[in-house]
């Protein structure tokens, strides 16, 4: 793999020379312009014009000094709505913790700013579009959690961001030799070595969430320093971690992927680029005062294609697409994760009875037509193999991975002067029908065994030595508040099993708690997933908002109408309350109420029983892309 050359010599500082984003920026609002001077660079004013839309850097000449200002800690982007653009700031940040000189921080608070001074130019069917559009936006950036630094770049691993700098100062190299060679007259601008990165230039497209609205900041490289890169997933650090004496830091970090982002049942599969639904990257790391550990994982979805869309039953049936090839996104994808990580162990919990045993037949029989030698494929039918609470169960799984674990390895690097020591060469892709739960469980454990490797590598521990307990339960609870982060993202709830995670055990409260999140991820899923799925597509770009849209042609939030189906829902409440009524309420003659009940009881039934006949029409759809997933679908009919 290219793994071992591009990280091997990597000579810093000239690496470090990262551009950094301006942290302390005051604003400034007038009628027709938004002024921003940044505290780092106070002879410079960023100037929006809320008119023409232009984004220019100007010199500062004392145009703010008299106008009332606010502090705000950067820029998210310009989203594009029917009233026109917004530019969207980030007004509270709360420290995460710090990566050796990097702070991280955390998206807390944020505003949606408007071009428009008024929306008088817009139809009363507009402005009720613009509302829910706004809302979107809102609700996105309150999804738990946004993350950004303004000097590191958290859309790359630790061992991926050497890479790409190692790149760069090669391509630097290439060219200064090619003036040298030429006797270039303007040589003199490499002598002082590689230029500065740019972050903006240089961020893994994969992570970075708010790319698509900051369009109008990267196309000028005088602007990156205002295009502040999100990444939505968890992050948490903890500082002065004690095992045995030893102090260190700890880290975990999960990036979640901006292609075929989406809500639970809306994005499954995967697309024809390879590109697979709920993929997040998650990386442990180890800080110690000489050297720094990390390793990777992965999630995602089955990369097929298949899908299972909400239509009000528990479990909507899955379907794979019959007349598909399949094997087109299956390699691509596994070429995408073997170029990216190396070696790669798919690792498939899902069940061997139902529909997933139709997906995990095909799943292994395409690794095997494959042939790839980098690719390997793992079956673990969690549920049967710990069922009655068997969980020991899973250190079998363990065993058989412990081969791989130990070919991969992970990222070693020497802090006095970035020197590599070891470079991961593989990753473990874990899956389940969600990727969530099992998947959690799965993941946690990995990061143990491995963490256990790193510390004895870092003399913290012995060989054969375990965590302090106060450790080991920090462990388990930072894992179980991660697994509960990215549950909520994609399925709208908190993971379930996660009492396992956090205590080493199934619980009676831990099986309650299951529960309740999975009444709760029903009623989600189905009643509330549409608008999520459409607040994505729209802050990813997937869906740009047409001025004309409303007025000129057909809304896409218009919902279609139910037609005659739109009175069941009422029957259903009608016949509910008329079905207490007649319990509540006693009568002289008892047979006569038993014949109420009943009938109001059949009258019930069937109704939900028409209802879930026609479920799709009733649940909350999404409407920006949808029509584009239909005909993804239809594709293969």
């Amino acid at each position: 793999f290219f793994f071992s050359v591009t990280v091997s010599a990597v000579p810093e500082p000239a690496a470090r020379r990262m551009a950094q984003f301006h942290d302390a920026i005051a604003l400034a609002v007038t009628q027709d312009k938004y002024l921003l001077r940044p505290s780092a660079s106070p002879n410079t004013i960023l100037t929006i014009d809320r008119v023409s839309h232009a984004v220019v850097l100007d010199v500062d000449s004392g145009q703010m000094d008299a106008l009332n200002c606010r502090s705000i800690c950067g820029i998210v982007g310009i989203v594009r709505l029917l009233a026109g653009p917004y530019l969207i700031v980030v007004t509270r940040r709360k420290e995460v913790g710090r990566l050796g000189p990097h702070t991280v921080w955390q998206l807390v608070e944020f505003d949606v700013l408007p071009f428009a001074r008024t929306h008088r130019h817009l139809a009363p069917t507009q402005e009720r579009d613009e509302q829910t559009y706004l809302a979107m936006i809102n609700s996105l950036l309150q999804t738990p959690h946004f993350y950004f630094s303004y000097t590191l770049d958290l859309t790359h691993s630790t061992q991926r961001l050497r890479q790409v700098r190692f790149r760069h100062q090669q391509q630097q190299q290439q060219l200064l030799q090619q003036q040298h060679h030429h006797h270039a007259p303007e040589r003199s601008s490499f002598s002082a070595g590689p230029a500065a990165l740019s972050i903006a230039q240089t961020a893994d497209m994969r992570f970075h969430w708010n790319r698509a609205v900051q369009a109008d900041f990267l196309r000028d490289p005088q602007l990156h320093a205002f295009a502040l890169p999100l990444i939505h997933g968890f992050a948490r650090i903890h500082h002065n971690c004690v095992v045995h004496g030893h102090r260190f830091d700890y880290a975990l970090i999960s990036r979640r992927s901006v292609f075929r982002a989406g809500t639970r049942h809306y994005r499954r599969g995967a697309d024809v680029k390879g590109n697979v639904a709920n993929f997040v990257e998650t990386e442990q790391i180890v800080v110690t005062a000489e050297r720094t550990a990390s390793s990777v994982q992965t999630r995602g979805s089955i990369p097929l294609y298949w899908d299972q869309y909400p239509n009000l039953r528990y479990k909507p049936q899955v379907t794979i697409e019959a007349n598909a090839d399949h094997t087109t996104p299956f390699k691509r994808h596994c070429a995408q994760q073997v170029e990216t990580y190396g070696a790669m162990t798919l690792v498939n919990l899902i069940d061997q009875k139902g529909v997933e045993k139709a997906l995990e037949e095909k799943l292994k029989n395409l690794t095997t037509d494959l042939g790839d030698p980098y690719v390997k494929y793992e079956h673990f039918d969690f549920h049967k193999e710990c069922s009655n609470m068997r969980w020991h169960r899973l250190n079998l799984l363990m065993e058989r991975l412990a081969v791989d674990e130990a070919r991969f390895g992970y990222f070693m690097l020497k802090n006095d002067n970035d020197g590599v020591e070891q470079l991961q060469q593989g990753v473990f892709r874990s899956n389940c029908m969600d990727c969530l739960d099992r998947t959690n469980v799965v993941q946690s454990m990995i990061a143990q065994r491995t963490l256990l490797t790193q510390l004895t590598h870092l003399n913290i521990l012995v060989p054969g030595q375990s965590l302090d307990a106060d450790f080991a339960q920090l462990f388990k609870e930072i894992w179980a508040d991660h697994a509960d982060i990215l549950s909520l993202q994609y399925s709208g709830t908190c993971a379930l099993k996660t009492d396992f995670t956090r205590t080493g055990k199934r619980t009676v409260a831990g099986a309650l708690k299951d529960l309740y999140n999975s009444l709760l991820r029903y009623y989600k899923n189905n009643f509330t997933d549409g608008h999520r799925q459409d607040a994505m597509d729209l802050f990813l770009g997937n869906h740009s908002v047409a001025p004309g849209d409303g007025v000129l042609h057909l809304s896409p939030l218009q919902r279609p109408s139910l037609g005659r189906l739109v009175w069941l829902p009422v029957l259903l409440f009608f016949s509910l309350t008329m079905l207490l009524a007649t319990l509540l309420i006693s009568t002289e003659t008892p047979q006569n109420q038993y014949y109420f009940v009943f009938f109001w009881f059949a009258s019930l039934v069937s109704t939900l029983l028409v209802m879930v006949r026609f479920g799709k029409e009733f649940v909350d759809r999404p409407r920006l892309c949808w029509r584009r997933e239909l005909a993804r679908m239809e594709e293969f009919d």
